[in-house]
């Protein structure tokens, strides 16, 4: 009687899963610091998840470098894009995604990226090893990327804070935005309009 009652609770349980993964997205999850696309294994992807693949182009020094990571994303985080420059380095982001089992988002389509000067001046300044980012230069704004920014970050190698400020597009302002940067975590992002404009709020305690 016992190892009847043992099977109904063992196929009851088996069921249950069952039914709770058969209606779970998985997606594939990697990362690649050198080209367009990347491949791992897949994860069961929290209720309401889409997969998403965010791609991040960087210029810097004449060179040019690609960086993609797949993983799962919230919906609200789909069809994000941006750009921003800093010393001599801009960088393009943008998000796209999909939502079948290990499916494999397409190449987003990158905005078009005007060198016309729109009047905006802003602090031009990138200090690796700290929180503060202060040089006294100033840089003049392009195309579409016209409020001033800082970016927050720790470099994933050393754990030691970096910060840099710059130019950006509005949309990087916005809660929904993510940056992938090769060898950076806890990116964070904050704004003000203008240069002459003091409300940049203060970073949060780097985790």
């Amino acid at each position: 009687m016992f190892i009847i009652f043992f099977c109904c609770v063992f196929f009851f349980l088996f069921c249950l899963l069952f039914m709770f993964l058969g209606d779970s997205l998985s997606c594939i999850e990697c990362v690649n610091a050198t080209g367009l696309s990347c491949t791992g294994s897949g994860v069961i992807c929290p209720e309401g998840s889409v997969c998403g693949s965010h791609y991040t182009v960087t210029e810097s020094g004449g060179s040019v470098s690609v960086t993609v990571s797949r993983k799962c994303l919230p919906e609200n985080q789909c069809r994000s894009s941006g750009s921003y420059s800093f010393v001599n380095v801009k960088i393009k982001t943008a998000t796209s995604c999909c939502n079948t089992n290990n499916c494999n988002p397409s190449l987003p389509q990158w905005s078009s990226r005007s060198s016309e000067p729109n009047g905006v001046t802003c602090p031009s300044c990138s200090s690796p090893g700290s929180v503060v980012c202060y040089s006294g230069e100033t840089m003049q704004c392009t195309g579409n990327e016209n409020i001033c920014f800082m970016r927050s970050s720790t470099i994933a190698e050393s754990q030691l804070p970096s910060s840099v400020r710059g130019c950006g597009t509005q949309n990087i302002c916005n809660a929904e935005f993510k940056s992938t940067s090769p060898g950076l975590t806890n990116v964070l992002f904050f704004c003000r309009n203008k240069v002459s404009d003091q409300r940049m709020p203060k970073c949060s305690p780097l985790m």
